[in-house]
């Protein structure tokens, strides 16, 4: 009795987020390779993603992490912008939407290009946050699970080991967890008040990008020891205190327990080759 909203709104609502394109045409993508069928409205609606994505892909944005410090030309955008194009020609190629894939093949690899000279560090060995950066961000493990790279290409090893040394957390008994299986999502100041903890999803994304090298037995120890973190009943937050095991943030967190779907997806599969999350069907039928 007495409960009242705390918050009105979400200061993220107003903000650019490139990655989202990505996200959203892969989910369309699989949908299609596992037999779907779009129907017009739908396929326009495709097409014209696409079209924004072509025309936009070049600004800064706020991220996948919703930062509130202004907007920055994050590689990851870049990337998942380039994942969009990648399933919109493959839909086109098959006849499931109509659009310019010579065009949007032309952007794909204009993007690609970009990143593989700007968003790459050579002296770190590993893709970066931003273009021509320093820092790395556990996101960046979506490179891989994307099929943007492979997990057997040099940049992408580099990457994964990169992120897990500088991102990984001492776990309860002062040692790190599992070979740092609990994963900080960056060590970069995020515009929001308070401490962070280790986040759940980037941990459970470093898991499946761990069984996806095939590193399968390095990522089964990481996934039970990320398992002994979740409550009672089996759920998790959104964050995890590496100090004590304390659950943090929102509670019960639905990202976080499809970061650890994939991960035992991964597992099960034992993938011991470069596996693509997302493309285990294969290429869409003809429509």
């Amino acid at each position: 009795g007495g409960s009242r909203p705390v918050r009105v709104g979400n200061d993220a609502a107003g903000q650019l987020q490139l990655d989202v394109y990505g996200e959203v045409v892969d989910a369309v993508y699989r949908f299609v390779c596992r037999g779907g069928r779009l129907d017009r409205a739908t396929g326009r609606m495709v097409a014209g993603l696409g079209r924004t994505v072509a025309r936009s892909w070049r600004e800064p944005d706020e991220g996948i992490w919703e930062t509130r410090g202004g907007r920055r030309h994050h590689t990851l955008s870049r990337v998942m912008c380039w994942v969009a194009l990648d399933r919109l020609v493959r839909l086109a190629e098959a006849g499931h939407v109509k659009a310019d894939a010579d065009g949007l093949r032309r952007e794909r690899e204009a993007i690609r290009a970009e990143v593989e000279a700007r968003g790459f560090n050579r002296r770190l060995g590993s893709y970066v946050a931003d273009l021509d950066g320093e820092e790395v961000d556990a996101a960046l493990l979506l490179i891989g699970l994307h099929g943007y790279a492979s997990f057997e290409d040099e940049r992408m090893r580099g990457t994964l080991a990169c992120v897990r040394e500088r991102l990984g957390a001492r776990g309860r008994d002062g040692e790190p967890g599992a070979g740092h299986a609990l994963l900080f999502r960056n060590r970069d100041e995020d515009g929001l008040r308070g401490r962070e903890g280790a986040f759940g999803i980037c941990s459970f994304w470093g898991v499946e990008a761990l069984a996806r090298s095939g590193d399968v037995v390095a990522a089964r120890h990481g996934f039970e020891h990320l398992l002994s973190y979740a409550n009672d009943v089996g759920l998790f937050a959104e964050e995890i205190d590496p100090d004590t095991g304390a659950a943090l943030g929102n509670f019960p967190q639905a990202f976080t327990h499809v970061g650890l779907i994939n991960a035992a997806l991964a597992l099960e599969g034992g993938m011991q080759e470069s596996g693509v999350r997302n493309q285990e069907s294969g290429e869409p039928e003809p429509a």
